[in-house]
């Protein structure tokens, strides 16, 4: 996610349906910025995450990957340039509870 290269702007959306969970949370701003110069004003994006009360790494099949808060994850989707516009979370899962961001760019 650090270069995605398109052109600024040139993306209606983005689905990133758990292709965040193994961005380390000190670079998870950095992505979310560069999602953000790819989608166009307005432009939508749909982010699909583990979520847990609190921000921490586990062991996932592949490498570490994070659970996250929603609302802090929530908090650095705004912080780079988007307005969230809907946020659930589903715990009924038996494995790993659900969340997700859908937001607009502002």
């Amino acid at each position: 996610m650090g270069a995605l290269g398109v052109d600024d702007g040139s993306l209606g959306g983005v689905l990133a349906w758990y292709s965040l969970i193994h961005t380390a949370p000190e670079q998870i701003g950095a992505a979310l910025t560069e999602l953000a110069r790819c989608i166009r004003p307005g432009g939508g994006l749909a982010l699909g995450f583990f979520t847990g009360p609190t921000l921490e790494p586990f062991e996932h099949a592949i490498t570490t990957a994070h659970y996250w808060p929603v609302d802090l994850l929530s908090s650095e989707v705004e912080g780079a340039g988007f307005a969230v516009t809907h946020t659930e979370s589903r715990t009924d899962r038996p494995a790993r509870s659900h969340g997700a961001i859908l937001a607009t760019r502002a």
